[in-house]
């Protein structure tokens, strides 16, 4: 008797171990368009085609009744019909519409949660990502709406947001690859191995906070050197500077000042504050014959080598 209070004592003493938050389907991705029923799939070409033809433009105010026709459709398949479950693509459009008050809606992002979430829940990666920055924002912390959390509405907003990132980040969606490299802290040694398993299809953003996390969690310089060369090549301010930086700290025994200098001034060049205010603060009152060759060469530079 003594051993299973002994035992039972122990196993109350243990940490509860809480259930991790998850967004979507887990497993391998699943394009839930692949169960599209024809019928909704023909409903939906024709409501895009009714919104690509009729949404407003710059130097053209658009036709309300083919706006009106591709919401109405939405409508319609975003709720269970003819036995099937709401259209996660028709909840998707009208979230999206809503998020940015479009078509006749009231910008409303919390709102469009009652939309985007479910279709989040059902795997489409954009509803994950929208639905994903709206849950992280810091003044929606303590917010709980029953319609959207009727699931499990003990779930923090902001907890909720970070596994849809996530989920989306894993499964390719760029945006969300960059947003979950934002809110990670370095530290948790998490950054890399979630953009890097996505096989660095990433935009140039995410490419340079791959990259960054490389060098400050993981010590991987020839990783992170190629990471930055590639972002710095195709433009990105912040790249062309960290690869400056980065040249000048951990490869200045085999590199030429000049090729530090030259990344840091491209970065001032493009609008970068930093690297602006460090190139104004060593730009030589009598320029030389150096500075000059360097001046032209940024004059002559070309993201052409972007592939």
């Amino acid at each position: 008797m003594r051993l299973w209070v002994f035992l039972l004592a122990m196993v109350m003493a243990l940490p509860v171990v809480a259930e991790e938050v998850t967004c979507g389907p887990q497993g391998a991705w699943h394009d839930p368009a692949m169960e599209y029923h024809l019928d909704d799939l023909l409903a939906l070409i024709e409501a895009r085609l009714d919104w690509e033809e009729g949404k407003p433009r710059a130097d053209d105010p658009g036709d309300p009744e083919r706006v009106a026709a591709a919401v109405a459709a939405w409508q319609r398949l975003a709720e269970p019909h003819d036995g099937r479950p709401g259209n996660a693509e028709a909840r998707w459009w009208l979230g999206h519409l809503m998020m940015d008050g479009k078509a006749g809606f009231e910008a409303d992002a919390w709102g469009a949660l009652e939309f985007l979430l479910p279709a989040a829940e059902a795997g489409h990666l954009e509803a994950m990502t929208q639905a994903g920055r709206i849950l992280v924002r810091e003044e929606n912390a303590e917010r709980l709406t029953p319609k959207v959390f009727a699931h499990d509405p003990a779930i923090p907003a902001p907890t909720k947001g970070r596994a849809c990132l996530k989920r989306a980040a894993w499964l390719g969606n760029r945006e969300a690859q960059r947003r979950w490299a934002d809110l990670t802290p370095q530290a948790n040694g998490e950054i890399g191995p979630i953009l890097v398993a996505s096989g660095l299809d990433l935009d140039d953003g995410a490419i340079n906070n791959v990259a960054t996390e490389l060098v400050t969690g993981y010590g991987d310089y020839p990783l992170a050197k190629k990471l930055y060369a590639r972002c710095a090549i195709c433009g990105l301010p912040i790249c062309q500077f960290n690869y400056g930086v980065f040249l000048g700290k951990f490869e200045k025994d085999e590199v030429e000042t000049e090729e530090v200098a030259f990344w840091v001034m491209l970065a001032s060049k493009n609008g970068l504050a930093i690297a602006d205010r460090i190139v104004n603060r060593n730009t030589p009152a009598i320029k030389d014959d150096d500075w000059m060759r360097m001046l032209r060469r940024i004059d002559a530079w070309s993201e052409s080598k972007c592939d």
